[in-house]
């Protein structure tokens, strides 16, 4: 491998990598390859946490979600049990959103877990996420979402 040549970090602030220039072709399992152009190389050296992003526009249209969502924190807090709210979506629709603008009046701190695309051995990431926001912010008002 050749020499360090930049780190650059994803538009998001998602990753850093390093460029370390170009490596010779190889194919799979280290046989031949099946072209003769060499690869740009990026090896990943860290992955962050994107920043929340912040809407200047009005949040419309989601009544009965936020009313639902709404309506399990009320049980939860008046019962004092768990409850499981589940929200399924595409990219870029507006779960994250959604679970803000339903949580934010009632005072509530939001933990979250996310699922990693990749790797083995991560079944528990998301569990190990919020364990790990739980404990770094036990004086924070509120309870727990």
């Amino acid at each position: 491998m050749g020499a360090v040549a930049a780190v650059g970090r994803q538009r998001d602030g998602g990753i850093a990598f390093l460029a370390v220039g170009c490596l010779p072709p190889q194919g799979e399992d280290g046989g031949p390859p099946d072209h003769d152009q060499p690869v740009a190389a990026y090896p990943l050296v860290g992955v962050h946490e994107a920043p929340e992003q912040r809407h200047g526009a009005r949040f419309v249209g989601r009544e009965a979600e936020l009313a639902f969502i709404r309506e399990a924190w009320r049980r939860l807090s008046v019962e004092r049990r768990c409850e499981l709210v589940t929200i399924l979506g595409e990219a870029g629709v507006g779960k994250s959103r959604l679970i803000r603008e339903a949580l934010q009046p009632l005072g509530a701190r939001v933990v979250r877990g996310r699922c990693l695309p990749y790797g083995e051995g991560i079944t528990y990431w998301p569990v190990a996420e919020v364990l790990r926001q739980i404990a770094a912010g036990g004086d924070r008002p509120g309870r727990t979402a």
